[in-house]
């Protein structure tokens, strides 16, 4: 297959690419260098520079979720107004796009894991930036693949595990929120089951795709402090005792069952996950 890489050297998009290409397929990757992905224009001249792919896949967004807060115009460009800009291309093209979004679409006190027929009411910026990206998606594109996606780490850039590794080998105490509830995913993973995806193209749609269980950021921590036999003793506390810029979602579970059912590969547990990625 041929496909045209957009975010290819973010935390995401690096597994990405490198999963796609360890497969076999030709892989042409974009950045933020590469063009101007808000500037409709350049998306059309850039993307029509190379043949028609097999598929378009973004991994670009802004994902500052606090600096969406004082950044929104910037958060909707890149969230929004550019994913619209790929969604046209990819309707004038006839080309399947990929994208993902965030559970942060939702507001968090559903009591149960999200379905993909659940009503969105973020209560972020970001999230309303990322839901901007799904309704263009949803409105211009005839085929894509969107998948909503959650609690990233990877070996690229800034994530939760390395935040907090780093800071307990440098302190015996750390206060970890516990009452915000998801399911931490390997990003390799997710790119195991996009190209799953790609290779067996199950029906087009919107799909919840993150590792299997659930856990809060205060036992997620516990688990691969643990794991790299790091000492350092936690303490769970309310999200109130920590306030951000950006208010989260207390529940961010997102229901895996529609992804299940089309056979593509998954990702695994979310402990299984973290011990993949730690070994």
């Amino acid at each position: 297959m041929n496909i045209l890489l957009l975010g290819a050297s973010g935390m995401l998009g690096s597994d990405i690419n490198t999963v796609l290409h360890t497969a076999g397929h030709h892989v042409v990757g974009f950045d933020s260098k590469t063009f101007n992905m808000c500037d409709g224009h350049a998306v059309e001249t850039a993307l029509s520079s190379y043949p028609t792919p097999d598929f378009i896949v973004n991994c670009a967004a802004y994902t500052h979720v606090d600096l969406c807060e004082t950044h929104r115009e910037i958060a909707f460009e890149v969230n929004g107004k550019a994913v619209e800009h790929l969604a046209r291309f990819a309707y004038r093209h006839h080309v399947p796009l990929v994208h993902f979004s965030t559970d942060y679409v939702f507001n968090g006190q559903k009591e149960s894991p999200y379905l993909e027929t659940d009503t969105c009411d973020p209560i972020n910026a970001y999230g309303e930036s990322k839901l901007a990206g799904e309704v263009a998606i949803q409105k211009y594109c005839e085929k894509f693949y969107l998948f909503r996606i959650q609690w990233l780490y990877g070996h690229h850039g800034t994530h939760f595990i390395k935040t907090i590794s780093n800071k307990a080998q440098n302190t015996p105490h750390l206060n970890i929120v516990n009452d915000q509830w998801g399911s931490p995913t390997w990003t390799v993973e997710i790119a195991t089951s996009v190209l799953s995806v790609l290779e067996t193209r199950p029906e087009y749609g919107l799909y919840h795709l993150a590792s299997e269980g659930y856990t809060h950021w205060c036992e997620y921590a516990d688990y691969f402090l643990k794991f790299q036999n790091i000492a350092c003793k936690l303490a769970g506390v309310p999200s109130s005792a920590y306030p951000t810029p950006a208010k989260r979602p207390l529940n961010s579970r997102l229901d895996i069952g529609k992804f299940a059912k089309t056979g593509c590969i998954k990702p695994s547990t979310w402990k299984e996950g973290i011990a993949k990625f730690l070994s």
